[in-house]
């Protein structure tokens, strides 16, 4: 398993050393950087979450534990950068997006007026007030960046079902369970689905979640939100 520094420079050696699969599994051991940082309405660039975070102590030894982390999805973010040479936003429009035919899936830009877009509220002190609006660079990040709509959620399931975004083999050890120690621990998957799962978050106000059922190629929106 390759450490994720092998593709992305200037990470802390603690996170270099971590391999990809550690990240894709949240058992890295990468504290949480919105744990830190909850300036959503300012940007938060590759320097600044470094500089917050990067000299904190593991979680954890990777691979002995698990715990969600948003970081692991942000330096995942930042190692599809560096080796497609494209921005994240681009990656997915080119590389998923497009290729699954979605009808309204697009990435999110804050500030954009975005036709059908659904206002982010929060509940406070008994009455429900306009959420903080994610800055652009904030909304576009890994841990997030992407917006859907009920109509996009079959062509996705259809696609994740196919071979038209991944192999079927890189789809089942997705969705097999990792290893702690050379122990089993059956929920730590890609995250990409969870077998008879689901998760539901939240943040600035906009709860989702989804359900997914791989035996049935269904896909279903979440019910109920949670924290992120």
């Amino acid at each position: 398993m390759l450490p994720v520094g092998s593709y992305v420079q200037g990470l802390p050696d603690s996170w270099a050393a971590i391999s990809v699969r550690r990240l894709l599994t949240h058992t890295s051991g990468l504290p949480d950087y919105g744990r830190v940082i909850r300036d959503w309405d300012r940007p938060q660039s590759r320097e600044l979450i470094i500089n917050a975070i990067g000299t904190a102590p593991l979680l954890f030894a990777p691979g002995t534990a698990w715990a969600y982390s948003n970081t692991n999805y942000v330096v995942l973010g930042w190692l599809i950068e560096a080796i497609s040479g494209q921005s994240y936003a681009d990656y997915l429009r080119h590389r998923l997006l497009g290729p699954a035919a979605l009808p309204s899936a697009r990435v999110d830009s804050a500030g954009d007026v975005i036709p059908d877009r659904a206002e982010p509220y929060d509940h406070i002190n008994g009455r429900f007030v306009h959420a903080v609006q994610l800055e652009r660079s904030v909304s576009a990040a890994a841990d997030g960046g992407v917006l859907f709509s009920a109509r996009d959620i079959a062509p996705w399931s259809t696609a994740l079902a196919s071979e038209r975004l991944v192999s079927r083999a890189l789809m089942a050890q997705a969705t097999t369970g990792a290893l702690l120690d050379d122990r089993p621990s059956g929920a730590l998957r890609f995250r990409l689905v969870r077998r008879a799962h689901g998760r539901t978050s939240t943040c600035n106000g906009m709860p989702a979640g989804c359900r997914a059922s791989p035996r049935s190629s269904c896909i279903s929106p979440g019910r109920r939100c949670g924290s992120r």
